[in-house]
This record gives structure tokens, sequence and C-alpha cells, in this order.
């Protein structure tokens, strides 16, 4: 690729959509069909469209038997596979008042376009009345009807689900083996294929790219399972294995990630100042983040001690990791697509953790300094509505028993800080608080790391007041550019991710079930003879902001401080 080439052109070729179009009807590049309808004699081509298009409806009809009405979302219908004469362009068949729709337009070996055109059960008889015309009636030109339209269809039969399928990769041989799909959805009828997953209890990816005319939604299945959506839904234009990971942004285009995050700024709407907050208590945040400094003002950003400056002291830029997953979640999706995101919340940094040129602080002084910390936002703007997010604990201390950092949690959610006594009249400043579980170590050796049990969740997660988070994973893929060749991931599609810590050997009559939420935590790598893990393995993580943003502005992250910093009430509103 040129040195030269926009972000955009990247993002096609990352997310495959070669052939997106814009908010227009689809209709073919202006051309010549003079040679087609000339050459046509419709006396014969005019009835062997009836006869294909007859027959493809009674072939199509036949997957209808397994329409489920316990299941199916949205019209009824079929899909048919239409083909264009060869090296010509397959013709505008939509009709919007009836609903009718061209989709997966691919070109074949042969050098002819194929789509894919759904029908509603409603208006099949239409189809057909306007192919009967084309066959039989003459315009006052005395050209056939509808010549445009079908003059350059040579072949029509019903669809399978190979028809929808326009990955450059080959179609998916094991039927019974379950990937992650990329369903193409019409976006007014995307709502109809999540209705048929979760009646089919089919896993549907929350994370999803969206355009102006199209919805993606990942959705984890065998093809056997999706051939049956397919017979249930309305909505799917057309169908792609799912590939988009942060390993393209951190190989493929690894020193173009300034040009994907300058664009992506370009779409990215401010808060109001005067917009509730999420106060993240951690290491510090690169605050000139261009993906941050929308939602964090320099006069936000605080330090227990002052003499402690407010930058990101992390080595890794732990602070500043967590500021660009509360505002974005996992970038690889917002990079992605091309909506306008609306900020509405504002974020604020608190560094309660000391540089490392300091003195690390007792353990007994953790449950004070906390306090501090959520002390001093309030402070700067008493009236500004906030929540708290701390993916910090005390390393391998259990919390099955009270601590007194878990106390001081409890008290500042509470509201009876030192220092809280209300005004006359007044209610006590009750706090919403959250705070990661806790990590299970790295190992190599599986068997280290075998048993969960053996890492409860840490200190302080165990407060009854803050809310612990853990976390699943829906990352099982591992993408070629990590070089990892037989490897897979540990956990299975929607399974508690293995970096997460649980709370299952804990006496709950004595103490808290934690945690009580959990969000995307990534995924470990296991080789293939189970011997050896990997973390940290890109395809199998979350994207987010780096510090060093001059130089690498983007990040993986993974293990329960992501899904902490994901659990902000206040979701960025998209368009």
């Amino acid at each position: 690729m040129a040195e030269t080439e926009s972000p955009s052109r990247y993002r096609l070729r990352h997310i495959r959509v070669e052939r997106f179009r814009s908010d227009a009807t689809f209709r073919p590049p202006s051309r010549d069909l003079s040679g087609i309808s000339s050459g046509r004699n419709r006396d014969v081509h005019g009835p062997m469209l009836e006869q294909q298009f007859a027959a493809a409806f009674v072939a199509a009809h036949q997957l209808l038997t397994a329409r489920d009405p316990q299941v199916h979302a949205g019209a009824a219908g079929v899909y048919l596979e239409v083909e264009s004469a060869q090296d010509a362009k397959l013709p505008d068949l939509s009709w919007a008042s009836k609903d009718i729709r061209l989709g997966a337009v691919r070109v074949n070996d042969m050098g002819a376009e194929v789509g894919t055109l759904f029908v509603p059960a409603a208006a099949e008889e239409f189809l057909s009345s306007k192919v009967r015309e084309y066959a039989r009636e003459s315009t006052p030109t005395e050209k056939p009807k509808h010549e445009d339209r079908f003059a350059p269809v040579e072949v029509v039969r019903a669809a399978t689900i190979e028809s929808l399928w326009t990955d450059q990769r080959p179609f998916p041989a094991d039927s019974a083996a379950r990937i992650w799909w990329e369903c193409w959805c019409w976006r007014d009828l995307a709502a109809n294929l999540a209705r048929a997953t979760r009646r089919l209890n089919l896993r549907a990816s929350e994370r999803r790219l969206h355009f102006p005319e199209f919805e993606v939604i990942p959705v984890y299945a065998s093809g056997e399972e999706i051939g049956r959506l397919l017979q249930n839904t309305d909505a799917i234009e057309e169908l792609r294995q799912a590939s988009d990971t942060p390993s393209f942004f951190t190989t493929t285009i690894r020193r173009k990630q300034d040009l994907w995050v300058g664009n992506l700024a370009d779409r990215v709407r401010p808060p109001n100042r005067d917009a509730p907050a999420v106060c993240i208590l951690d290491s510090g945040v690169a605050w000139a983040h261009p993906l941050i400094a929308p939602a964090l003002d320099s006069g936000d950003c605080l330090a227990v001690d002052p003499s402690w400056g407010v930058d990101d002291h992390d080595k890794y830029g732990h602070g500043t990791n967590m500021a660009g997953s509360a505002l974005y979640g996992d970038l690889t999706y917002p990079l992605a697509d091309q909506r306008t995101i609306n900020l509405d919340f504002n974020l604020e940094s608190v560094k309660f953790l000391a540089p490392p040129a300091v003195k690390s602080t007792d353990p007994l002084n953790y449950g004070a300094i906390t306090q501090a910390a959520v002390a001093l936002p309030e402070i700067e703007h008493p009236e500004r509505p906030r929540v708290f997010c701390m993916a910090v604990t005390n390393l391998d201390v259990s919390g099955e028993r009270p601590t007194s950092w878990s106390a001081a949690l409890d008290q500042a959610c509470a509201g009876v800080m030192p220092g809280d006594a209300p005004d006359e009249g007044s209610e006590l400043p009750r706090r919403l608080f959250f705070v990661s579980a806790g990590n299970i170590p790295d190992a190599s050796d599986p068997d280290e790391v075998s048993d969960p049990d053996e890492f409860p969740v840490e200190d302080p997660a165990q407060a009854w007041n803050a809310i612990a988070v853990g976390g699943f994973t829906d990352k099982v893929d591992i993408a070629a550019k990590d070089n990892l060749e037989g490897w897979k991931g540990v956990a299975d599609v929607g399974d508690r991710s293995p970096y997460s810590r649980i709370s299952t050997d804990w006496d709950h009559s004595r103490t808290p079930i934690k945690p009580e939420i959990v969000f995307e935590a990534g995924n470990r790598a296991i080789s293939l003879a189970e011997t050896e893990l990997l973390s940290g393995v890109d395809s199998l993580s979350l994207l987010t902001t780096n510090k060093e943003f001059l130089t690498q502005p983007l990040t993986t992250f993974w293990a329960t401080r992501a899904p902490e910093a994901h659990v902000n009430p206040y979701p960025a509103a998209v368009k």
C-alpha cells in the first residue's frame, strides 16, 4: 500500500466492504444494454424466465416447510439466486414498494454477476406478473415491458445458504462446526434477526458495525444453524466469516494507526460540560490522547498527592487503557464503521497509585487513600453526578473476609466517609462504585491455573456495597497474523474468561456472591498439545487507547481491567 493511502481505504480492506453501497436503492452503473436486449429473442427468453421463476419459487417453498412459527421474525418469504448474462451487470430487480430486495451481489468465475433476491410471500405474484409482462407485452415503442430489468437475466434458481456467501474465503466445509458469522442485515430489518437468534438460542454479539444501509451482526453458529436462521427471518442480505480483531490494527496498519484514530476523532462529538462523569481511580491518564481529550479536561485530572503529577506513569499505560475502554469499549468496532459517536458523559481521572519513584503505599492505608481519591473530584465539581471505576486490587489477597480497604469502599458507597455528614435536611451522598474482581496470574503451564477456585476474587472487591466486575469472553478465533497455528482459545464462546477470578469457594452465608456482573475480558490461547498457555494474544484481546499516542495511539487490553472499564452507566450514543 502506498504511503498516501487514506484510512478509509484501509478500512474497506479490513472489513471487506468493497461492494459497499450508498443510501440509495441499488442501481447498476449506467450502461448500454442494447447489445443484450437486441441479442435477445424475447419470444424465447421471456417464457424461459417465466418457467425459471416458477420452478425457483416451488423449490424455495420447500425450504419454508422448516419455518418455525415459534421462531420466525419478520415477513415470510424466499431467497432466489439470479444470474446475469456473461459480462453483464445484474439489473435492478428490487421493488421497494413490495419490499423485494437484492443483495449478496458478486461476480462468478464466468464473469457473470450473481445476486440473491429476497421476495416476500405477499410479493410473489407481483414479481411473477412482471415477468409475464416482459414475456408477453410491449411498450408503445414496441419494446418488451421491463426490458431493462429482465433482459440481462440469464438464470433464476432457488437460493441456498451458499448463495448469500460473499467472503473471499471458501464457504465453511463443515456444516456442524460453529464459527462467528458476519450477518449483514438490512438495517431496517436487523431487529428481526436479533429476535430470531434469541428464539433459536444462538449467540449474537453486541459488538456490531453500522452503515447507512446495513447493520453487521456477528452470530456464533454452525452452518446448519445459520440455514435455520435464514428460514426464519427476512433480515439477512449477505453472509461472511467474522474476522475483525485488534490484530489488524496492531500488525497490518500498525504504522498507520494515527490515520484511523484521526478519522474516529473527527466523528466524536464531545459531551456537555455539565454531563455526568465516569471517574477513573488509577495511575493517571494521558488526557491529550485525541480519543480521550474530547471527554477529559485537563482540569479534571487530579492526584492524591499533587507532587505525583497527573500523567499516566504506568509502564503499560493502565489508566489510559481504562479511559479509552470506558469511552468506547473495544475500539476495533467504532474504528471500523462510520458512525457519529455522541459522548454523553465526561471522564475524570484521579491518580491514587504512587509513581515508581515514590515509596510503596502501606496496604493498611489503601482504604484511606481510596476515600481521599473519591473526595477530590467531588470537591472540584460537587454538582456533577458521577460513578467511580477502580481496576486495582490487593494482589493475591482473597476477599473472603472483610478488610480495612473493603470497609472503606463500603463507607464510600453508603455515604458515611469522614466528612460525609450531610447538611441539615439533606441526604447522605450515596456513591456508585465499580471495582475489578482481580486477575488470575499469567502462567505458561495450564496445570497451574486449571482450578479457578484457587484464585478467589481479590480484596477489596468483596465490599458489599460496591459492584464487582468479572469477565466472560466471546473471543475464540486466533488470527493468522498472530502466528499461532494449531493454537486455540482456552474458553469457549460465552464462557468465563480464563483471566477472571470467582468466589465459588467462599462461605456465602457470610460473604457476598462476587462478581455481580461480567463483561468481555478476552481469552487465553492454548497450544495444540494443551501443554502451554499464552496471554495477551492480540486477536483474543480488546483494542484501546495507548498512552504513547504520538507514536502508537492504539494497544491491546485484556483481563478484568478491561470489563471493569466498560461498566459506566452512561453509554455513548451513536447515529
